[in-house]
């Protein structure tokens, strides 16, 4: 049996940018039909996207008659066979299709088809059209906890918009959390503050420090909280579980 692997946003559902594991888009009706129709020819047909199997999600694909055989996780062992995705064929919104035993390669013609999807991509990010004097978080979120939460809603208290910057660390045993799933935790936690445009978030690379030169024209602080909430550690929730 062939398999063919399906991505969710922008393909079997519409994307306008990450909201959340549980915010899903509105149904490609079309998508859907097609995938169905290879489901009764007998693929096997697995969704395959970064999203987690949440009740939301089952109920998504169960309320829009989408027929499947597994979900996995594009980080998922089981799914990628550590080394690639294990599919005969994948459908996605962001694939540029090379092969090499096809004959030549035009090579203008793939940089042009490879520059035109990176170029549209749209990226984790809710920053476009945030403007204005912003405060920046930097932090791993692993996980967003209270002490967090308190430090971050000071400065929303005090009236400035705020940026939190997600270090864009490997997964192990001390960042158990993906990006896409601390991004949820900022979403749920400050949906409000996302809609009016007072806070947004952006993925970094795992930087190592900041640093700067004279008269940058902006500033660092350090806000002291109450002594219980600074000693809220992150390890100590990982560690409970």
């Amino acid at each position: 049996m062939k398999t063919i692997a399906f991505d969710f946003d922008g393909v079997l559902a519409t994307y306008n940018g990450w909201k959340g594991f549980d915010v899903l888009g509105k149904p490609n009706r079309n998508v859907i039909n097609v995938l169905n129709k290879l489901y009764d020819k007998g693929y096997y047909i697995i969704i395959f996207t970064t999203r987690q199997f949440t009740p939301t999600m089952k109920k998504w694909l169960k309320d829009n008659d989408v027929k499947y055989h597994s979900y996995g996780r594009k980080d998922d062992p089981e799914f990628t066979n550590k080394i690639k995705p294990v599919y005969h064929a994948i459908v996605d919104d962001r694939a540029v299709n090379v092969n090499c035993n096809k004959g030549e390669i035009n090579e203008e013609n793939l940089i042009n088809k490879i520059i035109n999807v990176a170029e549209n991509y749209q990226e984790n990010s809710k920053s476009i059209g945030f403007t204005g004097d912003t405060s920046l978080f930097i932090g791993r979120w692993q996980p967003l906890h209270r002490g967090h939460i308190k430090l971050i809603r000071t400065v929303l208290n005090e009236g400035n918009k705020v940026c939190i910057g997600i270090r864009d660390s490997k997964v192990d045993d001390k960042n158990p959390y993906s990006v896409e799933e601390r991004i949820d935790m900022i979403c749920r936690e400050f949906k409000r503050e996302m809609n009016i445009g007072k806070l947004t978030y952006v993925v970094l690379p795992d930087i190592k420090e900041v640093v700067h030169g004279r008269k940058v024209g902006w500033g660092i602080r350090e806000i002291r909280l109450d002594k219980e909430t600074e000693n809220i550690s992150g390890t100590k929730i990982r560690e409970e579980g």
